[in-house]
Order: structure tokens, then sequence, then C-alpha cells
């Protein structure tokens, strides 16, 4: 953990200071140590990663049902980012990444909500940014590559682990219809979000597709995971192959809609949820081939 991320941090409950503890330096990163608050609860830092995901028990909005089927998912999701992380939906050189990146225009404290178990590729190369986090559940605590900017914390939506009024742009690539409570995590975002700050989110657009052809199940989730990067993956039908076929061996969780979504939040539910809590909206980009659209939003 980078040394001004220790600074921006709060217990993802409470939202009050954590001190540090027999920590353990590289630089400006925290290798280990712990992080605690007034009560004496800790977090753990290992390999320079901040373990702020709330116990269980902690979770006081989540039901044990909604909670459950989130984690069988979330298992299903860390399975294919370990056995191909090729297809990895924010890898560095896919076409769909470099437009969000260009989107978001990343600068100042940024911060990336579901990034996935490694550092999302349009955090990297951006001369602009002050600080970048990602924020997931399913980043562990193995040795990652240290970066000068960028940060990971494990942690989730819906319990932030940062101070109000910290972030100049909060993003969501393609993960906002990976949460339990999805209006509790864009209360979060307001709430971390500088009054100057902005949200970009990338989701799934359902204006110009007829109900019928919005598939369930498997043909649904083959076109969230297995993207167009480029043509070098797009020729490797071996692989292609071999991820359909893991897929497919996958348990679908009793009551998910998928694989890996207990719901997916589409453009119209989506935008009503931000009218909700009075999002501004300020412009979208929508991708070719139903790859989705992306949407930038402010508070003002």
């Amino acid at each position: 953990m980078l040394k001004n991320t220790y600074e921006i941090v709060a217990d993802p409950i409470t939202k009050k200071p954590l001190k540090l503890h027999d920590i353990q330096k590289d630089g400006n990163h925290i290798i280990s140590g712990n992080l605690i608050d007034n009560s004496g609860k800790k977090y753990v830092i290992a390999n320079g990663i901040a373990d702020l995901l709330p116990k269980k028990e902690d979770m006081y909005n989540m039901e044990p049902q909604i909670f459950d089927i989130w984690q069988q998912v979330q298992e299903n999701g860390l399975l294919t980012y370990e056995k191909f992380p090729e297809f990895n939906c924010s890898i560095k050189g896919r076409i769909e990444t470099e437009l969000f990146k260009d989107f978001c225009s990343f600068s100042g404290t940024v911060l990336d909500v579901g990034s996935g178990p490694s550092i999302p590729g349009y955090f990297i190369d951006n001369k602009k940014i002050d600080l970048a986090i990602g924020l997931d559940p399913l980043l562990s605590n193995k040795k990652n590559e240290l970066q000068p900017n960028i940060d990971l914390i494990r942690g989730i939506g819906e319990f932030m682990p940062f101070k109000n009024n910290t972030f100049d742009l909060v993003s969501f690539a393609t993960s906002f219809d990976h949460v339990m409570y999805p209006l509790l995590v864009l209360q979060e975002t307001k709430r971390i979000l500088k009054s100057t700050g902005e949200a970009v989110f990338w989701i799934e657009d359902d204006r110009n597709i007829k109900p019928n052809l919005i598939k369930r199940g498997y043909n649904k989730t083959k076109k969230i995971i297995l993207p167009k990067i480029s043509q070098n993956i797009r020729t490797q039908n071996k692989k292609v192959l071999e991820m359909q076929e893991a897929v497919t061996n996958l348990a679908i969780p009793l009551g998910a809609e998928d694989h890996f979504h207990i719901k997916h939040i589409r453009y119209n539910e989506f935008t009503k949820l931000c009218s909700s809590l009075n999002f501004n909206y300020v412009e979208e980009k929508i991708l070719d081939k139903n790859q989705g659209v992306f949407l930038r939003y402010n508070f003002k």
C-alpha cells in the first residue's frame, strides 16, 4: 500500500480513520503491517495489498442469501481470471479498454471499483494521475509488481474503505452489475467523490435490443467474458473453446442470473437508479457490436 493511500483509507463500516502498526516499508510502499481502529479492529496489509474487505458479521446490510449467491459468482469469476487472464475485460491493449481510458480522462486521485485481481490496463501510462487505486474483492495477497502511483486494495463497492470527498473520478468498467446492492454502491460513490468529481460507468446497453433477444445464461455470459481483445486473441480458437468449456462446467448459483452475475444492470434500469440519487448525466459513448456504453455523471 502506498503512503498516500494510507492518508485516504478509512474503516469500511464506520468510515473512521485507521492507524498503522507493525509496518514494513519499501520506499513509499507499505509492504506489510496492520490497519487498526480505536476499538482494536484490525485489517491486514500483506505483500503491499491492504485487505479492507469487511468481516461478514459487520456487513449489516447484507442478506445472507444474497451474500452467499454473490460469493459463489465471485468464486466463478476468480477461477476464470486465474485460468484465462488474457480474457480479462481490463487487459491492456484491448480496443474497448483503450477507449474507456480515453473516455475517462483519468487525472488526480482516481478509483476503479471492481478492477479485477490485477492492475487494470487503463491505469497504466496515465501521466495526469497522481494516485490510482483498484478496489476488488478478488484481490489476493500474492505479490504484485510495485507501481509508483498505482495501488490495489481488497474491498467491495457497498462498503468503500475511504474517507469522504476523496476522489476526482470513480470508474466502473463492466463491474457495476457484479455488485449486491446497486443503490448502496451509488451512495458510496457519491460519498467518496469530491464536489467537483465525476463517475464513469461501462454498462450493457439495452435501448435498442428487443427483450426476446436479451438471452439468459451461457450465451449472455459468453458475450461478456469473451471480449474482442485483438486479432491475435480472436484467432486463438483453441483457447476460446477451452474458455467456453470451462464456463459451461461452472455451476450457476441458484438465484443468480448467470455464472458471474446475480443480476445484470442495463442502461434503462441504471439511469433510473442514478436519477433517484440526483446524479447529473454529462455524456455517453456507445460502443460498436453491442459492447455496451460509457456514461459520465457528476453531482453539481
